[in-house]
């Protein structure tokens, strides 16, 4: 049939197929050259307002719930945001340590100990120093009983051996030095030539405090003339004390272990000296354990508030875990680890994929009550479901009054329930695409930078990237484009979706690599894109062999009644790749007694809810069209040939009117098109989604047959701004072309070789035909 309309008015300009960036955007080299940005938090880009908003809650002590597509930075801001807080926060803070004692009422229980930093290290080295001499203190009479004030009771001092060696004097000197520094004594000068006369020394008033003067068997009762030569130094636990006075609870863990320990003396027999013949050596060193302290939260070398962040949510790295012990040779308190929650005490915690928490019951509710509460114990059973045990162990609640981020995909708020969204007193929802302006382009470069170094800086990885130049660059803010179109229409935005950029840079990184080039130019852009599709692709690959191999029966020339190529966008099983592809659609007609256009995908359960609306518009067009009195005469049927899978949206209406009015009117439709858009009940061609996917996807089965330069597809013309095709399409324009539309008239026009009139009048028709032949009761 010769064509007697002419089209090339529908054609889209070559000029606006695509967009390119000026690679004069970036002036430099390479990315080498760029300056690392003041502030890490200056490497997010196009999320202002999320920033702000996350500050805002951090200066309040407000909570967040983070939002956002996977790979938009969610985790990456928060950290920043945090961290940059942090550092402006680095004086006049007050931070805690915790630190885990014996509960001498129940050691199953054990105690918390909240210490101002850096008060935690010194607790656990100074009960270090106490347990070495308080023993010999109770059992040498040093003290006259276990209520005695503890800060009176002198205690032996080691240096670096148990036993000293030197002669008696020197020994007496020692225990003389030692009485001045941990005592607060001084030495009477009279005395100081004297030092090597043990009666002197023992019965003297060598010593004075406070201007009283003692002699050392005062100070030491046990001290006599013919004290052994392995005498230990000793001194006044008052130093140590009295930096504990202001804490209640480590002054009654004091009393309680004076108590303890006089109460357990054999366990402190540890050396052959004092003929030991007694329990299990092991046993012993467990026992003498449980007066030890376990520094489960050490803020010494914080700087800033502490910042706290769980990318793989846990229970142990998120609740802490307290430890099993099969023989029961350590005491609990020693075996518990705090959580990140305990760690964060203070400062913030960003919890990625907070999903995973919120769909575990023990974590869920955990992480609710330590919002509540500010605090959390450790152990009580949690563990038993993550395949461990806190072997009955749970420990006093410990600080855990910290600010949460919560990071998660948008998938959550189909899960988040009143009593979680009031525990998340902000929600922010991170933007996924931002302007395509000249600022966020070198954006995109100051991100290509950061992700070079990060990669080059980690130590496992031995071969290095190269830096990026502006070509590479341009190609990369091209792909950012293509990507927005997921979340946007037009070219004014990019994707701030930058992970699978992240991912593309590495891959053209190590392909450079392999061609032992030292800078990542356009090329490996475009195979790095290529290798990726490879990875993730298979599904379009075995589609793609099946059109190939005709068990997918689809045509690009040729003239056919009734049937026309819509288009279709699928993605892998993982949801990484989306790809177009043609699907073949057939229509068939008949006489009948009303209007009923069967959609064999739909009544097979194929068809999905936009689908099924998309066809009742298709009818009410044609309805109004050739009114409802005369399609009342003819029955029809629509079908996807060889669709096996689900199907839905509305893109495919276009399609199958023209596949309709082909079958009515008897006007054959041009084979070498595919179509896509979706119409209104008057005919209007409206926008769809995935326009470039579906392009590229025709365009590569008729390259496989064979280009005819008779091949092309029709698009919504309110598409055409989103238009970013791969440079061979448009290489091939010249053979394979685009058409808009804006009407199903213009479709009808490309499609059928053929104006609407023409058409109307053979479907009127066919449908009098119907109409006659059924007894004329329909005429």
């Amino acid at each position: 049939m010769a064509d007697p309309i002419d089209i090339s008015k529908y054609e889209v300009p070559s000029e606006k197929l695509t967009w390119k960036a000026d690679v004069k955007d970036f002036k430099f080299n390479t990315t080498a050259e760029i300056e690392p940005p003041k502030e890490p938090i200056d490497i997010v880009k196009g999320q202002d307002s999320a920033k702000q908003t996350i500050l805002r809650a951090i200066e309040s002590k407000r909570n967040v719930l983070l939002l956002g597509p996977a790979g938009c930075g969610k985790s990456l801001l928060a950290k920043t945001v945090a961290e940059q807080y942090s550092k402006k926060r680095s004086e006049n803070i007050r931070l805690y340590d915790q630190v885990l004692v014996h509960n001498f009422q129940d050691h199953y229980s054990p105690e918390v100990l909240a210490l101002p930093t850096p008060l935690g290290s010194q607790f656990k080295t100074d009960l270090r120093i106490i347990m070495k001499g308080l023993p010999d203190a109770i059992r040498n009479g040093w003290m006259i009983n276990s209520k005695q004030d503890i800060t009176k009771i002198p205690v032996t001092h080691t240096r670096n051996s148990f036993f000293y060696t030197e002669s008696y004097s020197t020994t007496v000197g020692n225990l003389i030095k030692n009485a001045e520094k941990y005592g607060g004594y001084k030495l009477v000068k009279d005395y100081k030539e004297v030092l090597d006369k043990e009666a002197i020394i023992l019965n003297a008033p060598i010593l004075e405090l406070d201007g009283q003067a003692y002699s050392l068997k005062e100070i030491f009762p046990a001290l006599s003339k013919g004290a052994p030569r392995d005498l230990r130094g000793l001194f006044s636990l008052e130093s140590i004390i009295n930096k504990y006075t202001d804490q209640p609870k480590v002054m009654k863990f004091f009393e309680q272990l004076v108590k303890d320990t006089g109460e357990n003396l054999d366990v402190f027999k540890v050396s052959f000296f004092d003929n030991y013949t007694g329990q299990n050596p092991m046993m012993k060193n467990a026992t003498q354990e449980k007066y030890t302290a376990n520094l489960i939260v050490d803020n010494s070398e914080t700087t800033g508030l502490p910042v706290q962040y769980i990318e793989n949510p846990t229970i142990q790295n998120l609740m802490g875990e307290a430890g099993h012990d099969a023989l029961n040779m350590t005491p609990p308190h020693t075996r518990c680890q705090a959580g990140k929650l305990h760690k964060a005490n203070g400062g913030i915690i960003i919890i990625d994929e907070l999903i995973t928490i919120l769909q575990n019951q023990f974590m869920r509710n955990y992480l609710l009550t330590v919002l509540q509460e500010k605090k959390g114990r450790i152990g009580g059973g949690h563990g038993l479901s993550n395949g461990g045990t806190s072997a009955g162990i749970e420990t006093q609640p410990v600080e855990a009054d910290c600010i949460v981020i919560g990071c998660a995909n948008e998938d959550l708020l189909q899960i988040l329930t009143p009593k979680i969204a009031r525990r998340f007193q902000y929600k922010v929802t991170l933007d996924a695409t931002m302007d395509n302006t000249l600022e966020n382009r070198l954006g995109y470069a100051e991100f290509v930078k950061f992700k070079i170094d990060e990669y080059n800086s980690d130590p496992k990885n031995k071969d290095k990237l190269p830096h990026a130049a502006p070509g590479a660059l341009a190609a990369l803010v091209e792909r950012g484009i293509r990507m927005s179109q997921s979340h946007s229409h037009g070219k004014n935005k990019l994707t701030n979706i930058l992970d699978p950029i992240g991912q593309l840079v590495t891959t053209a990184g190590l392909i450079a690599n392999e061609q032992k080039k030292d800078v990542i130019e356009k090329v490996h852009i475009d195979e790095a894109v290529k290798e990726s599709r490879k990875v993730n692709s298979q599904m379009e690959d075995d589609k793609m062999a099946y059109i190939d191999k005709d068990f997918i029966q689809i045509k690009t020339e040729g003239l056919e009644v009734g049937s026309v190529n819509g288009l279709a966008v699928s993605q892998d099983e993982f949801g990484l790749v989306s790809f177009g592809y043609p699907m073949k659609i057939k229509a068939s007609v008949s006489e009948g007694q009303s209007l009923c256009i069967e959609y064999i995908d739909a009544d097979s359960n194929l068809g999905g809810d936009f689908y099924k609306k998309a066809n009742k518009i298709v009818e009410a067009f044609l309805k109004q069209k050739f009114s409802k009195r005369k399609m009342s005469s003819c029955s029809a049927t629509v079908s996807f040939k060889q669709n096996y899978s689900k199907v839905d949206g509305d893109s495919a209406s276009i399609a199958h009117t023209v596949a309709l009015l082909s079958k009515l009117s008897g006007i054959p439709a041009d084979q070498g098109y595919a179509m896509t858009g979706s119409m209104d009940e008057d005919g209007n061609v409206q926008p769809i989604g995935g326009v470039n996917e579906k392009i590229e996807g025709f365009y590569k089965v008729c390259k496989k047959k064979g280009l005819t330069g008779n091949n092309g597809t029709i698009i919504p013309e309110s598409n055409v701004h989103d238009l970013m095709l791969g440079d061979d399409v448009v290489k091939d324009g010249d053979k394979f072309k685009i058409y808009s539309v804006r009407s199903i008239d213009d479709v009808v026009r490309i499609v059928m070789h053929s104006d609407m009139e023409t058409v109307e009048k053979r479907v009127h028709e066919k449908l009098d035909a119907y109409a006659k032949n059924i007894g004329g009761k329909n005429a």
